[in-house]
């Protein structure tokens, strides 16, 4: 049998050193790299590989439409005829009138990246339309370069190994990840006796992983909890605002808006208690948590910004990390965003090329509906997708199979029959990570290589391989390519890196920085003057006049969860531990394992005559999904939970998206899929 150093270079946050079995040409198993250091591990996506890449369902052969969208009714083509029919219809229309959406499917790739390659090729068309902005952290993006004058804010896992108690706020990386390492360095933390608190509606896995306490909250009331512990910190440390003054500008009026100077309401402990569900005694322990001699460290999850408000919360947890004293100390965290972030391997990528056309990827659907007569820039016709399935992912579910529907030619290249390519005209089949050589980049601080260990199936093509042959047919092969065959590009990629033995690096299958263990700022708080930020004051800025001139607020306001008689219940959607947002929803082993239920609590189901088991309907604003109902101790009263990801069939429901708004936080145009008024009963 034959073992090769391989990589996942999917949208987890993670990237793995992972080792492929082969024998006779086929891929056997999928274990954890023997070379691994001590937290790295694996997760059931990459293990279950195997079945993944000869799952009968597998597409190999282009496919062309000939039934209504979003039907099944599809026949194969040879690539000659697909790539006639993409040609024709890319060159009736001008390049702008063509969106790129997709792009998670390769996203850590330096070769094989669904984005990059993407944003090249249609770039050399011409120009295109590129969605702006992420999904999952659009909010984070936006505000973090106003505050620190960079988006990379993080902290090095491994430091919270030195923590005198870790914050786990609204983060679940027993189901998402955010590196390789994290999971194992908190179930570390927990063996250790590490205080560890996780802050969530619901009692998840992440609690029993670090042997924590789980301290619930109603959905939507974050922010006041956080205001709440940033108020009790001045109470404390009184003197600290003046001290701040080296690091910060703006916490004077962060601290008078928390005490009530500005609008007369003292964000006490008292009112976030009544508003976040959460016992007064807790939140003070909470904040003797954060405030002890020895560095805590506060890890929001993503989550906490895709709501309404989420700006402002953001800004609130740096506060109180300012506060107490946390920021740039090992053991301690910045409090803006956690991604296990180090600063990355040097290493070439390859170019991806912008374009002046876009829009906020949140609003995509709209501006495709809408086109010049909702102010957009251009009238878009053509949908070319790749590494994306905006059907299931995006936001109101409904609006979005309008935007396909009204698409003139929608290309999408797939490995399987995802809801997305059955509103598609052509699907290209492409090649998964084991049949491609690349690298993948970390955010935990590795590059990992990744190896061809087998040969894709017949029919089968890579995404580099796919739009080398559409260049070659439009006229630019040769700038597309540069001339460079895949292994040339992966070489070049590794003579401009940082590492010196490249021979090894492949053998080992990873490359470790230099830089771990990782503190953000330190050298920042260690001498301000020497090594300031890169914001206009060199220092970080919780109130700046450039932030609100592009309609930011100037005090960090709570946002009150949207409710009301006919929605009383706040939904929630977490990602599911067995699958990459709807990636491998059809992988019948790992569906297995998977909780689809829709979670709530016993009281609020005993209200409503629901049983455990029943067939119920989830009913927002926006829309309506069924599903089968768990009734839970673990979720807060008023909370309902399912997790993203679902592939609905045609027109059929279980979607959570149905339920979701495409209505945008402010300013960032980020994702709000977590203010989510439903209430759930019987069917009618």
């Amino acid at each position: 049998m034959e073992r090769y150093p391989v990589s996942c270079n999917k949208d987890c946050g993670a990237g793995c050193a992972l080792e492929a079995h082969i024998e006779d040409g086929r891929l056997v198993k999928v274990v954890d790299n023997p070379n691994r250091t001590r937290f790295m591990q694996g997760c059931v996506k990459g293990y279950r590989m195997p079945e993944i890449l000869y799952h009968g369902e597998r597409l190999t052969s282009p496919m062309k439409r000939v039934g209504p969208r979003g039907g099944e009714e599809f026949v194969p083509v040879s690539w000659d005829e697909a790539y006639s029919l993409i040609e024709e219809r890319l060159l009736r229309v001008t390049p702008p009138q063509v969106i790129r959406i997709g792009g998670s499917g390769s996203c850590r790739g330096a070769l094989h990246n669904t984005g990059s390659l993407t944003k090249r090729f249609l770039s050399l068309l011409g120009d295109y339309t590129d969605t702006r902005g992420n999904y999952s952290c659009e909010v984070v993006d936006f505000i973090n370069p106003y505050l620190f004058g960079t988006r990379a804010v993080g902290i090095d896992v491994r430091t919270v190994l030195d923590s005198s108690s870790i914050i786990l706020w609204g983060f679940n990386p027993r189901d998402t990840r955010f590196g390789c390492e994290t999971e194992q360095v908190l179930r570390e933390a927990g063996t250790q006796g590490i205080p560890c608190h996780v802050i969530d509606p619901r009692h998840t896995d992440s609690v029993e992983l670090c042997r924590g306490e789980w301290i619930g909250i109603r959905p939507g009331t974050d922010s006041y909890l956080a205001a709440a512990l940033g108020y009790l910190c001045i109470e404390r440390f009184p003197g600290r605002l003046n001290e701040l003054d080296r690091f910060a500008i703006g916490h004077h009026e962060v601290a008078d808006y928390l005490t009530g100077k500005v609008d007369g309401i003292a964000k006490t402990p008292e009112l976030a208690s009544a508003r976040t569900g959460i016992p007064i005694e807790t939140i003070y322990q909470l904040f003797e948590a954060l405030a002890g001699d020895k560095p805590a460290a506060l890890l929001p999850g993503l989550s906490l910004q895709r709501a309404l408000g989420g700006e402002n919360l953001q800004r609130l947890l740096v506060f109180i990390q300012l506060m107490a004293g946390n920021a740039g100390k090992r053991g301690g965290s910045i409090g803006g965003g956690q991604w296990n972030q180090v600063p990355k391997v040097r290493a070439g990528a390859i170019d991806s090329r912008t374009t002046a056309n876009g829009v906020p990827v949140n609003r995509w659907a709209d501006a495709f509906l809408e086109g010049r007569a909702g102010g957009y820039a251009h009238e878009l016709k053509v949908i070319y997708n790749v590494g994306g399935n905006f059907i299931t992912q995006s936001s109101d579910t409904t609006k979005v199979k309008k935007a396909f529907m009204k698409a003139e030619f929608v290309v999408t290249h797939e490995m399987f029959m995802t809801p997305t390519a059955r509103y598609s005209d052509i699907i290209l089949p492409v090649a998964m990570f084991p049949e491609r050589e690349d690298l993948c980049f970390a955010n935990s601080g590795h590059l990992f290589y990744s190896r061809q260990v087998v040969e894709p199936p017949a029919g089968v093509k890579t995404d580099l391989q796919i739009f080398t042959d559409l260049s070659g047919r439009l006229g630019f092969r040769e700038a597309f390519t540069e001339g460079k065959t895949p292994e040339q590009w992966i070489s070049g990629f590794l003579a401009d890196s940082e590492i010196d033995d490249i021979a090894r690096f492949k053998e080992l299958g990873f490359h470790e920085s230099e830089l771990k263990p990782f503190v953000a700022f330190s050298d920042f708080f260690t001498d301000p003057g020497t090594f300031p930020l890169e914001t206009p004051s060199g220092k970080i800025e919780l109130v700046s006049e450039a932030y609100e001139s592009v309609g930011g607020d100037r005090y960090p306001l709570l946002q009150e969860p949207y409710t009301d008689s006919s929605y009383p219940l706040a939904m929630v959607t977490p990602h599911p531990r067995n699958r990459i947002h709807s990636q491998h929803a059809h992988i019948e082993s790992l569906n297995r394992l998977q909780d689809d239920t829709i979670w709530m609590n016993l009281e609020d189901a005993s209200e409503r005559k629901i049983s455990h088991g029943d067939t119920v309907r989830v009913e927002s604003p926006n829309g309506y999904t069924v599903g089968t109902v768990s009734l839970k101790h673990e979720i807060v009263r008023g909370t309902v939970s399912t997790c993203q990801g679902f592939w609905h069939r045609g027109d059929s429901l279980g979607d959570c998206n149905h339920l979701t708004s495409d209505v945008s936080t402010s300013p960032a145009n980020g994702s709000r899929t977590h203010t989510i008024a439903v209430e759930v009963s019987l069917p009618r």
